[in-house]
């Protein structure tokens, strides 16, 4: 196995083993989230660049579920022209592009219009001014079935997969942390019960997309809180999900309060490249038995042939290292560090 040699990801087949992770694009049309001509030439542009798979930014499946006034979103069929040409704007290139799918919950700003704070219990963030709303057991509901719905979309607009958005603090995440989750109900109270709804979200997702379609996950190894998501719990979801049949998991960590932690700022600023959760990804790849994706700070060639050479990983995420340089696989390919 080497960098470039082909990733298997369900029926996807990437042509190498890096991945353009998720990253917000912030450019969506205002207040709507149907993605504009700005981002369908961005991915153009990373797909050019030679990367093996693309993910896209996070995609609300609702429109109370953005963070912002300019999040991607796919909650109405209208969308469809505009996310298919987002997908064929990759695949031209020759390659494959799967949609993250989330709800921001309680980590959104209300002040934007038809944003709604949401958690499964309400529960104030640190830096937020306002607090979430609890949500009813119909809106549980509501939105998983607004999670199946927005796959559905994505695999009628031609994305290879989806990806469920399990980390960051976002609505998924906060039902996995006791932290925010403090019911006493079926979807809390013990970590079995606060995984109940990611597995009902991936039941719903399949039964809309069939059993073939590519759905991955990226999930936190932990909130990196006191109060939150520990990494025994994490590894009890990726085992979980791993079971269910998901095609591949991407780690994570961290929730609003704690990023800057989970992400090795510091260290980041003194060093220049730390490989921020590769420590729990040795633990959590002798686990399962499908792909893992290790991203966070991996900034060199070296580094990445190294975590896959060592078998603590199966594919390499490139964020920020993206952001600077779209083409920086083909220039990786072609020998320049």
């Amino acid at each position: 196995m080497t960098l470039f040699s082909p990733l298997q990801i369900g029926n996807i087949q990437a042509r190498n083993r890096l991945v353009r992770s998720a990253t917000g694009e912030s450019a969506a049309e205002l207040d709507v989230g149907c993605p504009t001509e700005e981002m369908i030439e961005l991915y153009a542009k990373v797909a050019a660049g030679g990367v093996g798979l693309i993910i896209t930014g996070h995609t609300a499946v609702s429109i109370e579920g953005r963070c912002s006034d300019t999040m991607t979103a796919f909650y109405s069929d209208d969308f469809l022209p505009a996310f298919t040409r987002m997908a064929e704007a990759s695949q031209a290139h020759g390659t494959p592009i799967v949609c993250q799918l989330n709800h921001g919950g309680r980590q959104v700003n209300p002040e934007h219009k038809h944003i709604r704070p949401l958690c499964p219990s309400p529960v104030e963030a640190d830096d937020a001014d306002f607090l979430p709303e609890e949500l009813s057991a119909s809106d549980i509901e509501r939105i998983i079935d607004d999670f199946a719905k927005a796959a559905g979309r994505c695999k009628k607009a031609g994305f290879d997969g989806v990806q469920i958005h399990s980390a960051h603090g976002y609505l998924i995440s906060q039902f996995n942390s006791a932290l925010t989750n403090r019911r006493t109900d079926h979807w809390g109270g013990t970590p079995e019960k606060r995984r109940a709804f990611i597995a009902a979200v991936y039941r719903a997702m399949r039964e809309d997309v069939g059993d073939d379609y590519p759905i991955l996950v990226k999930q936190n190894v932990s909130d990196f809180h006191p109060e939150g998501l520990t990494e025994g719990e994490a590894l009890a979801i990726c085992k979980m999900l791993d079971e269910m049949g998901i095609a591949a998991i991407e780690l994570s960590g961290g929730i609003a309060e704690t990023i800057p932690i989970a992400f090795r700022e510091q260290e980041l600023k003194e060093k220049g490249e730390v490989v921020f959760f590769e420590r729990e990804a040795r633990a959590i790849r002798p686990e399962i038995r499908c792909p893992l994706i290790l991203t966070g700070g991996i900034r060199t060639l070296a580094t990445a042939e190294r975590l896959l050479a060592e078998g603590t990983c199966d594919g390499v995420g490139l964020c920020r290292a993206m952001l600077e340089e779209p083409d920086l696989p083909l220039k990786w390919q072609r020998g320049q560090q």
